[in-house]
C-alpha cells in the first residue's frame, strides 16, 4: 500500500506599511492679490482647506504659511523664516488692528478668547530662564532682527490647527511668543501689513511634534517675481523625502542652520573668496555676502554684463538696462561649491530682479552683508527653482534643482 502524502504550504500576503505622509503648506506670496473666495478654494495638491482667509499685502517679497491658532481657531498667515527659533503672532487686539489694516477684525488672534490659550509662568521649565523674578506670572520673549526692527511679549501655550493634503486636520499644543506693543526704546517695533507674524523653522521641538517625531523639513521655492506663481510649498515630518548628494548641515544656537561654502566660481574662474558660512534665510528677499568677499564677487559680475554689451542704468544704483530673460542668456554660471562636493548654481533668475517699474531694467540681488565680514545669507531669491531638504536630526542639508510643481513627496 502506497501513502501519498500532499504538503500544503501556507502562504500569507502581507501588506505594505504606508508610508508617512508630511504636512504640506502652500506658500503664499505676500504680493498676491487673492480674495477671501480664492483662498478657501481646496486643492488636493495642498492643505488650503478652511484656514486661509487673510488678505496679504502687496508691496514685498516673502513667503506666508496659513494654520489657524486658537479655540475656536482663528486664521492666520505667518513669514517662513528659517532664520527664528520661535512662532511669534501679533496678540494685542488694539496693536492688531493698527498691525493689519487690510484683515478683517474676525482674523485677527485674540487669547482673551480662546479657551485653549495659557500663559507660561517664569517658574515653568519651557521658560528660557530669562525672567528677572522666578515667581512672576508670565515668561517674557523678544526677537530682534538685523534691520533693528524687534518684537516682544510673553511666552504661552496654544492650539495650533493645521490642514493635512487629505482635507483632514491636525491639532497640537504649541509654545508661541504672544507679541504686544513695546515701549522699549533702541528700536523700531515691527508694524507690517504684510503679516500676522513668524513661523520659525529653527524650532525643532515643533518640527517633531508636527512631523510624526522626526524634526525634518523640505521647501520648494518657485518663480517669487510671479505673485501668482501657484506651487512653491513647505513640507513638514517624517514624510520628507531625501535625494542625491548632501552637504553639512549647521544648527546654530538661536535656530539658525547654515554650511559652510568652501569656494566660488564664476564661470572658469575660481573667485578669490576664502570657505565661509552661509546662513539659509527664508526671511530674507536678497543674498548677501560677506563684506569681505562681496567687492570681488560684485566686480566679477559687472565685468560680465559689460562684456555681454549691457550699459548700467544712470539713474538707478546696481542696476542695467536690459532683460534678465532675454539678455543674460550667455552669462556666465555662478556656483557655490559647498563641502561634501555639493554644488549650488546659481543662474541669472538668483542673482537679478527685474525692476516692475521701470521699463527693461534689472538689478542686482545680491548686497554686502554689513554685519559681518566673513558670513554670508543665502535668501529667496538665490533659492528659486530649488528644493531645499533639512534633515535636522543627521544634520544634513539635500539642494536639488527642480521644478516645483512636479517636487512634492507623495
Amino acid at each position: 500500500m502506497t501513502t501519498t502524502t500532499t504538503n500544503t504550504i501556507s502562504t500569507k500576503h502581507f501588506s505594505t506599511p504606508s508610508k508617512p505622509k508630511p504636512l504640506i503648506f502652500k506658500l503664499v506670496h505676500s504680493k498676491s492679490i487673492l480674495s477671501n473666495d480664492d483662498l478657501l478654494q481646496t486643492d488636493d495638491y495642498y492643505n488650503d482647506g478652511p484656514f486661509i482667509n487673510l488678505l496679504p499685502a502687496t508691496d514685498a517679497s516673502l513667503l506666508l504659511v496659513n494654520f489657524s491658532i486658537g479655540e475656536p481657531p482663528i486664521p492666520q498667515l505667518a513669514i517662513i523664516d528659517t532664520g527664528s527659533i520661535r512662532i511669534w503672532l501679533i496678540c494685542s487686539t488694539n496693536f492688531a488692528h493698527n498691525h493689519l489694516e487690510n484683515t478683517d477684525p474676525k482674523n485677527i488672534y485674540d487669547p482673551s478668547k480662546s479657551t485653549s490659550f495659557r500663559k507660561i509662568p517664569c517658574r515653568d521649565a519651557l521658560c528660557p530662564g530669562n525672567c528677572k523674578i522666578r515667581d512672576y506670572p508670565t515668561c517674557p520673549f523678544s526677537n530682534s532682527y538685523g534691520s533693528k526692527q524687534f518684537v516682544d511679549g510673553v511666552l504661552a501655550m496654544e492650539q495650533f490647527t493645521f490642514g493635512t493634503s487629505d482635507d483632514g486636520i491636525i491639532q497640537q499644543q504649541v509654545l508661541f511668543g504672544c507679541a504686544h506693543p513695546s515701549k522699549s526704546a533702541g528700536g523700531q517695533i515691527i508694524n507690517d501689513p504684510r503679516f500676522n507674524g513668524v513661523f520659525g523653522l529653527g524650532d525643532t521641538s515643533l518640527l517633531s511634534k508636527i512631523g510624526g517625531g522626526k524634526p525634518k523639513f523640505s521647501f520648494c521655492i518657485g518663480d517669487i517675481e510671479n505673485p501668482d506663481y501657484p506651487y512653491s510649498h513647505l513640507q513638514i515630518g517624517s514624510g520628507v523625502e531625501f535625494e542625491g548628494a548632501s552637504t553639512p548641515l549647521q544648527v546654530r544656537v538661536g535656530g539658525a542652520f547654515s554650511v559652510v561654502v568652501d569656494s566660488i566660481s564664476f564661470g572658469e574662474e575660481l573667485l578669490n573668496v576664502d570657505p565661509h558660512t552661509f546662513l539659509i534665510d527664508t526671511g530674507a528677499e536678497l543674498t548677501y555676502f560677506g563684506r569681505l568677499w562681496y567687492p570681488v564677487i560684485k566686480q566679477q559680475i559687472n565685468d560680465s554684463l559689460l562684456a555681454l554689451g549691457l550699459k548700467p542704468n544712470l539713474v538707478l544704483k546696481d542696476c542695467f538696462d536690459g532683460s534678465v530673460v532675454d539678455d543674460l542668456k550667455k552669462f556666465p554660471s555662478f556656483r557655490l561649491h559647498l563641502t561634501a562636493k555639493k554644488d549650488m548654481v546659481l543662474n541669472p533668475i538668483n542673482l537679478f530682479y527685474q525692476r516692475k517699474d521701470a521699463y527693461k531694467v534689472f538689478c542686482h540681488a545680491t548686497r554686502s552683508f554689513y554685519l559681518n565680514d566673513f558670513t554670508s545669507v543665502l535668501g529667496l531669491t538665490a533659492m528659486q527653482g530649488y528644493n531645499m531638504a533639512f534633515d535636522v536630526a543627521q544634520k544634513k542639508l539635500y539642494i536639488n534643482q527642480v521644478d516645483c510643481q512636479n517636487y512634492i513627496s507623495n
